[in-house]
């Protein structure tokens, strides 16, 4: 399940096919450019479309189809996948997405995998998802593979905003109230308390919220488990919840 994450809609900001070329200077030194026409290509790959029909419409989509257009070819004598790596993250830094901490074998594991289209025709599109989880919005906080108690998580106030969080556990006691935020793969362990015990429905037009709940905005949770966490929503969201994610007793 899924509300759109990004803070602000902006326009998006491509690389030329200069700066690709001084990023494969500063990346992997002076080796000859083979190919200049492809390479124009394939820089302009993540622009590719008729009209308003892009053919890459998400951020991601079109980051993911630069790094495998320069990956998978052969444009300069040597370090094409390290200036497709290098050009994508430059990319995503450009239109306000940080790459988080990531080690040198799984980026090179990565971009291998894509430059040999790993996933046949579906090799994009799981590139464009390895990278919303490998990145956050500009200024967020980011969390991975880490166990957070919700109370660590306010200390200042009651409201969490802009944090983005992957693979990780959320343990309570608490309840949340989520508004305007990504919930991809998540699951509930509601300790026996039954669906019951997890949900609480909220009618905007009689009761805007629930004291004590804990306002969530803009964040991002990815593959995470909350452990001992209530959820207060409405009607809609409820069902969601229900049909979308795992709950555990």
């Amino acid at each position: 399940m899924g509300w759109a994450a990004q803070a602000a809609v902006r326009v998006t900001t491509y690389l030329d096919v200069d700066q690709v070329i001084e990023l494969h200077h500063l990346a992997a030194g002076a080796h000859p450019l083979l190919d200049r026409a492809t390479l124009e290509s394939q820089v302009a790959r993540p622009q590719h479309g008729y009209g308003e029909n892009e053919a890459f419409p998400t951020l991601h989509g079109k980051a993911a189809a630069l790094l495998h257009g320069l990956a998978s070819t052969q444009c300069f004598q040597d370090g094409n996948k390290r200036v497709a790596w290098i050009a994508t993250v430059v990319f995503l830094e450009l239109n306000g997405w940080e790459v988080s901490e990531v080690t040198d074998i799984e980026a090179e594991a990565f971009v291998i995998a894509v430059a040999t289209s790993a996933w046949t025709d579906r090799t994009v599109q799981k590139a464009a998802e390895w990278l919303v989880t490998l990145t956050h919005p500009e200024g967020w906080a980011s969390f991975r593979g880490v166990t957070v108690r919700l109370a660590d998580l306010f200390l200042l106030g009651n409201v969490l905003t802009e944090h983005h969080f992957v693979d990780c556990v959320i343990q309570g006691p608490g309840i949340v109230q989520f508004d305007n935020s990504t919930l991809k793969d998540i699951g509930f362990n509601h300790a026996g308390a039954g669906t019951e015990g997890l949900i609480w429905e909220v009618d905007p037009q009689v009761r805007p919220g629930i004291v004590g709940a804990i306002l969530v905005r803009n964040c991002w949770f990815e593959r995470c488990s909350f452990d001992f966490v209530g959820v207060a929503g409405t009607n809609d969201f409820v069902m969601r919840l229900l049909r979308e994610t795992t709950v555990e007793a």
